[in-house]
């Protein structure tokens, strides 16, 4: 199994994760990282955690922003596949059957170059605002 787990508020984990995701992108393969570091109802975007973005900086490789929505057939939000909150996995199942169909739209932004003096902070920035601007989410919601 290729996941790797990060440990929520351990940055001592962080920097272990951030090597063995290096490890990875040496290997020439793709890393998917969700840069918020938990999830929400989809209806806000929180802070991107710049971190977690440094192993790409570290090995050159750009970062491609991949933003991610439900919506229902006629185009509308819905929180149906929502795993937020106190939502248990079961609950959050239950909810996506109960939902029948369920679009998932996935947007692919264009690369963004790791390269010319980009530190972790600019490029979560830009990566957040891209992401944001497709999701018409233009400021991060507190993470609180």
């Amino acid at each position: 199994n290729d996941t790797i787990f990060l440990r929520r508020g351990s940055r001592g984990h962080a920097r272990i994760i951030n090597e063995e995701t290096a490890a990875v992108l040496d290997a020439a393969r793709n890393v998917a990282i969700f840069p918020e570091g938990t999830t929400t109802d989809g209806r806000q975007l929180l802070h991107f955690h710049a971190a977690l973005l440094q192993p790409a900086i570290a090995c050159g490789h750009p970062v491609q922003t991949l933003a991610l929505q439900y919506l229902t057939p006629d185009g509308d939000f819905t929180r149906a596949p929502a795993y937020d909150g106190d939502l248990s996995l079961g609950q959050c199942v239950a909810n996506i059957i109960a939902a029948r169909r369920t679009v998932a739209r996935v947007t692919v932004g264009a690369p963004i170059a790791t390269t010319e003096g980009v530190d972790r902070r600019a490029l979560a920035a830009r990566a957040h605002a891209e992401i944001g601007s497709v999701l018409q989410l233009t400021k991060p919601a507190s993470s609180a």
